[in-house]
């Protein structure tokens, strides 16, 4: 992604764009909103995706196969507004660093690549799901317009929304693999320190 100087976006009939805008460009560039507002969709569910299957991990390694027990800790704890989607991801770290030898099967550098991919997909997920879409009249270039600091127009293009995917389905692949392993055996207690 890249960063280009911001203008102020307008709203068009159900379109954001920005300047330099020609009225005759109106038709393109609401079609190229829409085709970018679809893969906004997409990039919030994978992320929303990979946050549920990053809840399954931790809740079969507490509790192995009782559901109940799931169901309790996700009302209480997951699906709560104050627990973030990097809190998930922290609480998967703190599970790596109190039960090393329930991870072996991830290697070093396999568990700091699960870890850096998650907080990508975290990131990414923040810039579609609080970035405003708008798409510059002049370069016909979708751009993700978000605060940090300051306003930062970030340009979104195809090929960066195919990386997210594979990036995603990596993750998930390597969760699912975990949930598997921590369902018929789940942590048993704290470890000595």
């Amino acid at each position: 992604m890249s960063l280009i100087p911001g203008y102020v976006p307008f709203e068009y009939d159900g379109f954001t764009a920005r300047g330099p805008l020609r009225k005759e460009d109106l038709p393109a560039i609401r079609k190229t909103y829409r085709r970018f507002a679809a893969m906004r969709a997409e990039v919030l569910e994978r992320a929303l995706e990979v946050e549920y299957d990053l809840v399954k991990v931790i809740v079969h390694g507490l509790h192995g196969r009782d559901y109940p027990r799931h169901r309790l800790l996700r009302a209480l704890v997951f699906d709560t507004p104050s627990c973030t989607f990097m809190d998930k991801r922290r609480m998967l770290s703190q599970l790596f660093n109190l039960f090393p030898e329930r991870f072996v099967h991830l290697d070093t550098e396999k568990g700091k690549a699960l870890r850096r991919d998650l907080n990508e997909i975290i990131l990414t997920r923040d810039l579609f799901a609080h970035g405003q879409l708008c798409i510059d009249g002049g370069s016909q270039q979708a751009v993700m317009q978000i605060y940090r600091d300051g306003i930062q127009d970030v340009i979104i293009d195809e090929a960066t929304l195919t990386v997210f995917a594979d990036r995603c389905l990596s993750v998930l692949s390597v969760l699912r693999e975990l949930v598997g392993l921590l369902a018929d055996k789940p942590f048993d207690g704290l470890p000595a320190r």
